[in-house]
């Protein structure tokens, strides 16, 4: 036990090592082979089996949706045309996809990150944005800071909880040295002239391409949100449409509603919390520098062990 009662910062974190991409890779591939899920013998039985099981599952499935001798073959929006694409999906997708995943080298079924390695670029990118970020968050609670007017906010953003993106509105300026190395310079905002005249790219043509500050409601207009205006539209006649086909007893129609009111709960989640705070809060709005760094420091000590 140290006379203070805590543990001294090592030396390999005083030389800030997550900028260099040779000590990082080494924590990632621990993380790796620490959060691999199992892939043993067992495991890919079960996958193998599951395979062959979808397999015939997805067969059964296209079959019943196949018309009956005399009945219409026509493709609409009803429970066979679903039946039927789904069991080829599942036929021919989702059971090959098992099977061959209980014989691959990796033996993973899923290949999204270990949660380990999310929070890890999760914490180095809070740490890089650190400064931005700050700069974003001071500027914006003090009408009197000079850059105060630089950032772009309406009031319904803040009733709302839209999310705060300090990059679209402060960036660095970047200088190039004569051995051709960048090197950031100071935070600006990002439409000033300092920041346009480091910050550029040539076209073909050697005209200078500049990308500007983000104004918020390029955010705003995406396709996901047309698809979900699209969809509050049509959620009345589809509510309308559940009730007469649950007295009717008209399952198609049914089914059919079903798959509008599902389709628009699903688009306002995603908007949700893609876009908002309401469900995953910004945890890191006033955190300081020195415990996000110490948060990936105790992060990568529990995978690695650094030199």
């Amino acid at each position: 036990m140290f006379e203070d009662g805590e543990r001294p910062t090592p030396s390999w974190w005083k030389s800030r090592w997550y900028h260099d991409p040779k000590i990082e890779d080494e924590v990632i591939r621990a993380i790796r082979a620490k959060d691999r899920p199992s892939t043993g013998a067992v495991y890919r039985v079960f996958l193998f089996v599951c395979g062959i099981l979808f397999f015939f599952a997805g067969w059964i499935l296209w079959n019943i949706a196949l018309p009956a001798e005399g009945e219409s073959g026509t493709v609409g929006m009803n429970l066979k045309t679903f039946l039927f694409f789904a069991g080829i999906f599942v036929q021919l997708a989702l059971g090959p996809y098992f099977a061959f995943i209980s014989i691959s080298n990796s033996g993973r079924l899923s290949r999204s990150m270990p949660k380990a390695q999310l929070e890890y670029f999760r914490l180095k990118g809070a740490i890089l944005d650190w400064e931005v970020h700050n700069h974003y968050w001071t500027a914006l609670r003090d009408p009197d800071h000079e850059h105060h007017n630089e950032i772009i906010r309406y009031k319904w953003m803040d009733k709302v909880r839209w999310k705060h993106h300090p990059s679209d509105f402060f960036g660095y300026q970047i200088f190039t040295k004569e051995s051709g190395e960048e090197v950031r310079g100071p935070l600006v905002p990002k439409s000033s002239d300092a920041y346009r005249n480091s910050n550029f790219t040539l076209d073909g043509d050697g005209e200078p391409l500049f990308e500007g500050p983000t104004h918020p409601l390029r955010r705003v207009v995406t396709l996901p949100f047309f698809l979900f205006f699209f969809s509050l539209i049509t959620l009345p006649i589809s509510v309308i449409n559940t009730i007469i086909s649950i007295s009717n007893k008209d399952w198609e129609i049914l089914f059919e509603a079903s798959i509008s009111i599902s389709l628009f709960i699903f688009l306002c989640y995603y908007l949700i919390r893609r876009n908002t705070d309401l469900i995953n809060a910004d945890d890191d709005v006033d955190v300081s520098l020195d415990d996000l760094e110490e948060r990936l420091r105790l992060l990568c000590e529990r995978y690695a062990t650094m030199n």
